[in-house]
């Protein structure tokens, strides 16, 4: 990696090819730090080369960058704090540590549009990193839901990835997002989450290994580490390792329990039945049944074999 001055930023994009089969519900996490559920293919491109350029380590999260707000066809959007959807860290330059943003823009949209995402570090402890990110977008009144629809080749284009460089390593200490005040998940690279249990008839998804997007924690993985197991056609089953900071439960909070003495929550909708857990501070675990819903004793059990980070 070049080197880069402290809380400064530089893109990272990620490479791969698309995952068509994929169920949509795996790209819905993206923008919901924004408050838009996304619903995503992966077709045609739409990679974004966007620039932005404010530094300034230590920087009070309230001093938001400059200018306020930009004008793009007509529309304005002004900056303001957004959560990360990640952040990783680099084996060899332990005063490394890269938040990825959603970037994207929609011309027929603009509501859903992300632009110019930048980051800082706002302060440096000896028990924690808070780092602010921020992007431009059109203001939304409210609690207002947006469905929005984001089409791209190359998984992780639609993100803009900024490494910014510490005082000193890491170590132990938390990575907090300053919009949340949660930790941003980061997870070791060989980190496998292959339950120890499955009901009977799944078996793992027989993917080209050059189209499985989701075997790490990185650009390409879609910001997770997963796996996915099928039984027929209208069996899905998979194990989700994410940050806390990109995503939000899926469905209605219906009852609670325990998985490796962590509080579980198991969530439901129409089309999906999920149990949801935090094995580390900033990481969250989901494994999730979809279309034929499996029992939630089932899930449980799944749950309680997959291997902690």
């Amino acid at each position: 990696m070049d080197d880069v001055q402290q809380g400064e930023q530089r893109d990272e994009d990620g490479s791969g090819p698309a995952d068509t089969a994929a169920p949509l519900r795996r790209r819905r996490w993206a923008l919901a730090a924004a408050g838009l559920a996304t619903l995503a293919a992966a077709s045609t491109g739409l990679a974004l080369a966007l620039t932005g350029g404010d530094g300034g380590a230590g920087a009070p999260a309230d001093e938001l960058p400059s200018p306020r707000s930009i004008t793009r066809d007509g529309v304005t959007y002004e900056v303001g704090l957004i959560s990360p959807a990640a952040a990783a860290l680099d084996p060899d330059d332990p005063r490394a540590v890269t938040v990825y943003v959603f970037a994207g823009e929609s011309a027929e949209q603009p509501e859903c549009s992300m632009l110019e995402p930048r980051a800082r570090i706002v302060e440096q402890t000896s028990s924690a990193v808070r780092i602010a990110t921020y992007v431009y977008r059109v203001p939304v009144e409210g609690d207002e839901s947006i469905s929005c629809g984001f089409v791209t080749s190359t998984p992780g284009a639609d993100y803009r990835a900024m490494t910014m460089h510490l005082s000193e390593p890491l170590g132990q200490r938390r990575l907090v997002d300053e919009q949340s005040g949660e930790d941003i998940g980061h997870l070791e690279h060989d980190y496998e989450p292959t339950p120890g249990w499955l009901p009977g008839g799944f078996a793992p998804r027989d993917l080209d290994p050059m189209l499985d997007l989701y075997s790490g924690f990185t650009p390409e993985g879609d910001f997770r580490v997963s796996r996915q197991y099928v039984r027929g056609r209208d069996g899905f089953l998979d194990v989700d390792v994410r940050s806390s900071t990109g995503c939000c439960e899926m469905g209605d909070a219906v009852s609670h329990a325990d998985v490796g003495g962590h509080e579980a929550t198991l969530t439901e909708n129409d089309h999906h039945r999920c149990v949801s857990w935090s094995p580390l501070p900033g990481i969250v675990t989901d494994v999730c049944s979809t279309m034929t819903l499996l029992p939630a004793d089932d899930l449980l059990r799944v749950a309680r074999s997959v291997p902690e980070p």
